[in-house]
């Protein structure tokens, strides 16, 4: 498989695959019920950059260690933010990765696919 060129744009702090594919990277701390009304993991999208996908880290309950890893394409999105719970998670298992090794592999496939424009609830 031939390795993608990827760089790290600092101005709109996203990773430029190839010169021409962005990936937004965002760690996901764990909001723990005694602090919010909602447990979970928030995503704010008008704090990312402009990017085609969004490589997503959520946190374990102590957001001491990772949980999982996701790549998942941006236009899936198209509220201003979003709630991950672990039933809204359900849901996006074909964007999961095993581990972080598996994301050029994941992103290959992501950009090598037709874009499917799905929207969700």
């Amino acid at each position: 498989m031939k390795r993608n060129a990827i760089t790290f744009d600092e101005k709109k702090q996203v990773l430029i695959v190839n010169g021409n594919f962005a990936v937004a990277v965002i760690v996901l701390p764990y909001l723990n019920p005694g602090r919010n009304p909602q447990p979970g993991w928030k995503l704010y999208f008008d704090r990312l950059g402009n990017c085609d996908a969004i490589f997503i880290v959520r946190m374990d309950y102590t957001n001491t260690d990772a949980l999982d890893f996701h790549l998942m394409p941006r236009s899936i999105f198209k509220q201003p933010s979003f709630r991950f719970t672990e039933d809204r998670m359900k849901q996006f298992s074909t964007y999961k990765l095993r581990s972080v090794s598996n994301f050029e592999r994941a992103l290959k496939r992501m950009r090598d696919t037709s874009p499917r424009r799905r929207r969700l609830p």
